[in-house]
């Protein structure tokens, strides 16, 4: 998916790239959002997951590391988890009776964690999805209200933060 810049107020230039084949042939990139996934993937069978989701994060790590792009925020997911049986999630809470999905996200985290001699990544399990239709999640309302003006309010546990 594509976005202008003056969408995202000129902070960053998107792009997109089909990276289950081959990487793409971007000029100097000095950090990369990947947001790539398969928003059907209840319904996908688990070689396309993996080719989807695995392969796809092999080939965008191996670009990184020849065109040295020192940072990386990858967009994981909550069905990592699995089966969630504690009333806190946390980055240590225990992976459950995970889907093929969570389990190619959860790879895909432990190839960037294996690559942190040379990439800076942040690894965010999010609850929903992204993308030009998405909508009912924390993150579109964010986007929304961000290209609408609005105040954005986070929560954390010392506080409210604007």
């Amino acid at each position: 998916m594509v976005w202008s810049e003056e969408a995202w107020c000129g902070y960053w230039s998107p792009a997109q790239a089909d990276l289950r084949d081959e990487a793409p042939d971007w000029p100097h990139v000095d950090m990369v959002f990947h947001a790539a996934t398969n928003a059907n993937a209840r319904n996908v069978p688990a070689h396309d997951l993996i080719k989807g989701n695995l392969r796809s994060t092999q080939n965008l790590l191996r670009w990184m590391r020849d065109r040295k792009v020192p940072r990386i925020v990858f967009c994981s997911t909550i069905s990592a988890y699995g089966d969630v049986h504690a009333p806190c999630v946390h980055e240590n809470t225990d992976c459950i009776n995970t889907s093929v999905y969570g389990k190619t996200k959860l790879l895909s985290e432990n190839l960037f964690r294996e690559a942190a001699d040379s990439i800076d990544c942040l690894a965010v399990r999010l609850p929903g999805m992204l993308g030009p239709n998405a909508h009912g999640n924390w993150l579109c309302g964010v986007i929304a209200r961000i290209r609408t003006g609005q105040p954005v309010e986070l929560f954390q546990p010392a506080g409210r933060v604007q």
